[in-house]
């Protein structure tokens, strides 16, 4: 981590936005709204020689997103808006999703609306604006055409345009909501394009680290190297090219780097790109684990409470669940959840679930908020209620369509006990989480909603 001064141009003046709420824009109407949110983002050498170029995105007053690859070799920068040369640092940086923020103070340029990837489907209509090849304040339009789950959410694949100089600029739904960054695209393939999830930007302050004004330059460089190596390793495993990914993988976790080890575990454990391996996928989750590395904790504890190459120890599983669930991993705050409601390794607690599954379910944990949903539908720690049930398992089959999700068919039994105003309400309850967040909503409405 370091601090950093970034170059970022401000493209327009600011002016006011307008988003139509629930309605269609033209092409030219997201433009005019997103334009003026949309930076430059440029990085320079020792020399003050211009090395990179990518995009930025206004999320908040002085404060811009971009990718961190746009960065990982800068050794200065500057900031210009608006003709002026104004200081940029860098405030947030999670080199594993690929993102950072920077502070700009005085920046005059609107925070775009944020929107939310569980509302996207395949065959939505995307719409980029950034700055590829240097061509400041480009639009391109697409179409979503494919949604990848991975582990801590979803990447958006579209057929939207984009090009070098586009990491880091936004990605939009049809109503101007930004709904992702984009990041990059696979140059062997036709319309193979990615952009992070808008729901990662939101978790920064979070899954991010604080940038540290100690870091020395000589180890950002070589931890940037190495980090830009691990991220050609997951577009592989993206594209479904797993052998490539083992290849680029297995150096980095030999050489040491968490990150990589942890991934090169789930490869091991999941079969791809090599025989599944339980005994190889331990010892790399083991040696990322001890290093901190929250993923390989949940993964442990997930190894240890299903007995996987190891005899079934729910109290390792505990212990695992908890260092991971500590730093905020969602999955081990749902397991952990998920333990207490059953009673594995501890008494069977409620509260305790409740408390767990809430905060994984804040963060977008699917299976977190179909759990909760079950608490409400049995009365399990809660009164029942039918219309928050309804509207976790809803949202949580909106947010992950996957076979081994169960939210839709507990949705479709529940609504063979509630009357129709209650799945209406159902239905508006979850479109309330979609825009102020599951807990808050669903807080608001047990608070005065109508059951």
């Amino acid at each position: 981590m370091r601090t950093l001064i970034a170059l970022t141009v401000c493209l327009l003046a600011a002016v006011p936005q307008a988003w139509a709420v629930g309605m269609d824009l033209k092409p030219s109407q997201i433009f005019a709204a997103d334009s003026p949110s949309i930076v430059v983002v440029v990085a320079y050498g020792q020399d003050g020689k211009a090395i990179a170029q990518g995009s930025g995105v206004v999320i908040a007053k002085d404060s811009v997103v971009s990718n961190c690859h746009v960065i990982e070799k800068a050794a200065i920068a500057r900031v210009v808006c608006r003709n002026k040369n104004l200081p940029a640092t860098l405030r947030y940086e999670d080199v594993e999703r690929d993102l950072c923020s920077f502070t700009v103070r005085g920046l005059s340029a609107p925070p775009v609306q944020l929107g939310s990837t569980a509302q996207v489907k395949v065959g939505d209509a995307a719409y980029a604006i950034g700055a590829p090849e240097g061509l400041d304040l480009t639009l391109s339009g697409g179409l979503i055409s494919s949604l990848r789950q991975i582990p801590g959410g979803v990447v958006l694949q579209m057929t939207t345009p984009i090009s070098p100089g586009s990491s880091g600029g936004g990605l939009f739904d049809s109503e101007g909501r930004l709904i992702g960054i984009t990041s990059y695209y696979m140059a062997k393939g036709e319309q193979l394009n990615f952009a992070l999830p808008v729901e990662w930007v939101r978790e920064l302050p979070q899954h991010g680290k604080l940038a540290s004004t100690s870091t020395k330059r000589a180890t950002h460089v070589t931890n940037a190297v190495q980090k830009s190596s691990l991220q050609d390793g997951v577009r592989a495993v993206l594209a479904g090219h797993y052998a490539a990914a083992f290849v680029i993988f297995k150096p980095l976790a030999i050489r040491g780097d968490a990150d990589a080890q942890a991934l090169l575990g789930a490869m091991y454990h999941d079969g791809q790109g090599v025989p599944r391996d339980y005994a190889q996928a331990l010892a790399w989750f083991r040696k990322a684990a001890a290093q901190g590395e929250a993923e390989a904790q949940t993964s442990l504890g997930f190894m240890y409470a299903n007995g996987q190459g190891v005899p079934q120890d729910y109290a390792q599983a505990l212990a695992w669940y908890r260092k991971a669930a500590a730093q905020g991993d969602a999955k081990a705050q749902n397991n952990l959840g998920f333990m207490y409601a059953q009673g594995q390794g501890v008494p069977q607690d409620y509260a305790q679930a409740l408390a767990w599954f809430r905060k994984a379910a804040a963060q977008g944990e699917a299976e977190a908020q179909n759990n909760l949903g079950l608490m409400y539908a049995q009365g399990q720690g809660v009164p029942q209620d039918y219309v928050a049930a309804y509207a976790l398992f809803n949202l949580s089959a909106t947010l992950d369509s996957s076979s081994d999700n169960p939210a839709a068919t507990n949705r479709s039994k529940l609504m063979n006990s509630m009357t129709p105003e209650q799945v209406t309400a159902g239905q508006a309850l979850t479109r309330e989480m979609q825009r102020v967040g599951v807990i808050k909503a669903l807080d608001e409405y047990l608070d005065g909603g109508t059951r």
